[in-house]
């Protein structure tokens, strides 16, 4: 093999373990949450991530319109809130890598998903919330850490225009 052939399958491996990485950050995002271990979810965004979502409030519990939770003392008060707290510990899934095409650019990486909350009420499951995500994730101390979510109701693409109109391979490419 070529030193320029070793070189690219070297940058390449090191592209799909970053990938994987961040795809095992969203995984445990929804364990995390769904089983209370809010340490450990907030562990995994950087000192000063943001949540920034647009939601409705239902049954008197969550958010009208558009919320910004800034720094980790800020998303300890979302997961510690009671009422979030008593909805979702136990009786959650938060599915947030559904259809995820990830870009990485050197220790920058941005992500596009779709989210999906899933609450259970006695036997019966029910969809809490359908949305679209825009990432972004920077790596810390050698490890990814989300530094943003923004959250859009589904079916609102407003806020990621910049979505690639591209394969999941293509737009994964770092940046020529």
């Amino acid at each position: 093999m070529a030193r320029n052939d070793i070189e690219d399958l070297q940058r390449r491996m090191a592209q799909l373990e970053d990938e994987r990485e961040i795809r095992y950050l969203l995984g445990r995002y929804g364990h995390y949450i769904d089983l209370g271990h809010e340490d450990a979810w907030v562990g995994q965004w950087a000192d000063n991530g943001a949540y920034d979502l647009v939601t409705v409030r239902r049954d008197g519990i969550g958010y009208d319109g558009a919320v910004r939770f800034e720094g980790k003392d800020q998303l300890y008060a979302l997961v510690q809130d009671p009422a979030a707290r008593n909805l979702f510990e136990g009786g959650s899934l938060h599915i947030q890598d559904v259809n995820l095409v990830v870009r990485i650019d050197g220790d920058d990486a941005y992500g596009h998903s779709y989210s999906i909350i899933m609450l259970r009420d006695g036997e019966e499951v029910q969809i809490r919330s359908a949305a679209m995500v825009r990432w972004t994730f920077r790596r810390i101390d050698g490890r990814w850490r989300i530094t943003e979510k923004k959250q859009r109701k589904m079916a609102d693409g407003s806020a990621f225009t910049d979505t690639p109109a591209v394969s999941a391979f293509d737009a994964a490419k770092p940046a020529a």
